[in-house]
């Protein structure tokens, strides 16, 4: 059995136990105070102006820059137990998808199926999640907190050039630094991000 037919076993007996579905997107106009729908472009440049301001609290949970970009509908910043909620639900699919023997690795090297199934399951619960584009915040659970979790993480086969049919993950970038330093701004995604829509359990 191959990386790509081992991952797509895993992803499908996980889909079947845990089966979920990926809510629709968001229309942008009908959330006029949404500050941040896109993130390179309007979060970092509020982060620039709030920290010119003091504006943060480093150091206080809820407060920090981190998290700054949880946003309500009405464009409030998410109070600190709602978002130790949504960081509380993204460690326990962690820990699921790791029970189903799913490879995961830091965000520049997650199979896009493995993502997409990660971003199905937290905007299936969290609205929070969808005030944006291109899934860009529950993205940004994944560059902030993976990394910390201590779970292990799926290793590219030397023997293969390909992991799936879209491109193997890039090697090298399965450390933590890499996503501590890449910030929710930054719109590179996984080579083989299968985008919007395409579930796991699709793949056969």
């Amino acid at each position: 059995m191959t990386s790509a037919q081992r991952l797509h076993h895993h992803l499908n007996l996980l889909c079947q136990a845990e089966p979920v579905t990926a809510p629709p997107p968001l229309n942008q106009e009908d959330f006029p105070q949404c500050k941040f729908w896109s993130s390179e472009r309007v979060w970092n440049e509020w982060v620039q102006i709030q920290s010119e301001k003091g504006g943060f609290k480093p150091g206080v949970k809820g407060e920090g820059i981190n998290s700054s970009w949880m946003e309500d509908s009405n464009g409030n910043r998410v109070h600190k137990d709602r978002q130790d909620q949504i960081l509380g639900a993204a460690r326990k699919t962690w820990r699921t998808m790791e029970s189903f023997e799913v490879g995961m690795a830091s965000y520049t090297s997650v199979p896009g199926p493995v993502l997409n199934y990660f971003r199905a399951k937290m905007e299936s619960m969290f609205e929070e999640l969808r005030f944006c584009a291109d899934h860009w915040k529950t993205d940004a659970i994944w560059k902030e907190n993976f990394s910390s979790t201590g779970l292990r993480r799926a290793r590219p086969s030397r023997s293969k050039k390909k992991v799936d049919q879209q491109g193997p993950p890039p090697e090298g970038t399965g450390g933590s630094s890499e996503d501590a330093n890449r910030s929710p701004g930054d719109q590179s995604k996984p080579s083989d991000d299968l985008g919007h829509g395409d579930l796991p359990n699709e793949v056969s």
